[in-house]
């Protein structure tokens, strides 16, 4: 797979494939082997020094943003990136991440809620103040239950599908906040361009992973505690929110491409139903993404979940693979964690040159969209 010399060099100079927030920082080029490498790679050319400190400099000029120091969402009142190439991601549990970028904040998805004992999420539904927009790839409650209470502390517009918005105005949220999407619409933005391509969402669960996570279930409070009568009220409250039903995939699922005026591309999706003829349609003429955040759940043993989630991988050809929905699947502690070492695998043999992140709760994923630079925070 081809991509421009500036590209190769970042690549290299910045890690490899698979890596993880847990280990990851930088990983410059030091030894004259590592060199020597490289100008294989890049067919011949010799990397001269300036282009090793030009990176090495892009890279300290990412570290040093406030937005990439802070250990803290943007939406509840972290620092938004200074630098106008800047977009800064954070995950933010199940399938939600957030977005900075020029003073903007973007939510997708908005399931926030931690009952124990699920590990906290570091942040609370009530702590987020600000956002313009709440982007809902699907209606269930483990992706909105959250959404009409940060609807009514943001005033942010909420985007989704007809299921979707049906059900938040039924909970309150005023219709002039509401945005009633089915695919092909798009929403411009200072500096990119969002646009909703009609997505699918995943099928049944195979009968042996559907007994896998019963037993798990049943066995949580052997492994953990069990939960109080609170916790169980808590549980159930939050699972009777959001919408159901055949609706949910026919009509009601949205996969969320951002183009950046650079053209930049990051593309969202929180569920990995087979992949769309509109998503064909969409990337008929793109070569590549630089950011696809990649459903990952639902099946919890590799190989059987690369055979869903990797279709998005090979459609979108990320150069950057970000999960989604993978760490203890609803929130609540009664799902195990699908650890994405198996999808790191599959996107290496894939694309090579593509490196797949397991991001921690609230870490700054820093990119600049100018240059292509990495920068993972703490």
């Amino acid at each position: 797979m081809q991509q421009d010399i500036h590209d190769e060099i970042s690549h290299e100079i910045h890690g490899g494939t698979p890596m993880t927030a847990r280990r990851h920082r930088t990983t410059p080029i030091g030894s004259a082997l590592a060199i020597a490498a490289l100008g294989a790679v890049t067919a011949g050319l010799v990397l001269a020094s300036p282009l090793r400190v030009q990176a090495q400099n892009s890279q300290s000029t990412l570290a040093q943003d406030p937005a990439c120091q802070a250990v803290h969402p943007a939406a509840a009142g972290a620092p938004m990136p200074q630098s106008q190439d800047l977009a800064v991601l954070r995950f933010l549990g199940t399938a939600n991440y957030e977005l900075s970028y020029r003073g903007q904040i973007l939510l997708f998805d908005a399931f926030y809620s931690r009952v124990p004992p699920a590990r906290p999420l570091g942040v609370l539904p009530s702590d987020f103040t600000r956002a313009d927009a709440i982007f809902i790839g699907h209606g269930h409650w483990d992706h909105i239950a959250d959404a009409p209470e940060v609807a009514a502390q943001t005033g942010a517009k909420v985007y989704g599908g007809p299921p979707t918005t049906e059900w938040l105005a039924m909970m309150g949220v005023p219709e002039s906040q509401l945005v009633t999407w089915k695919g092909g619409e798009t929403q411009q933005f200072d500096g990119f361009t969002v646009q909703a391509i009609h997505g699918a969402h995943s099928g049944s669960r195979p009968p042996a992973v559907g007994r896998l996570m019963s037993l798990y279930g049943e066995s949580i409070d052997e492994l953990v505690r069990p939960q109080t009568a609170d916790e169980q009220a808590q549980l159930k409250a939050l699972r009777s929110r959001g919408t159901g039903g055949p609706r949910v995939s026919a009509e009601g699922t949205l996969t969320y491409m951002l183009t950046f005026d650079n053209g930049y591309r990051i593309v969202y999706a929180d569920t990995n139903g087979a992949i769309t003829d509109e998503a064909r349609a969409v990337m008929a003429n793109i070569p590549r993404t630089d950011i696809t955040i990649v459903p990952y759940a639902g099946r919890f043993n590799a190989d059987l979940q690369n055979r869903a989630s990797m279709p998005y991988v090979h459609t979108y050809k990320p150069r950057v693979v970000l999960p989604s929905h993978h760490e203890d699947e609803t929130g609540v502690g009664a799902h195990f964690d699908m650890p994405v070492y198996g999808l790191g695998m599959a996107v290496r043999d894939a694309f090579p040159d593509a490196r797949t992140i397991d991001p921690l709760y609230l870490s700054a994923l820093c990119f600049d969209t100018r240059t292509k630079d990495l920068f993972i925070g703490r």
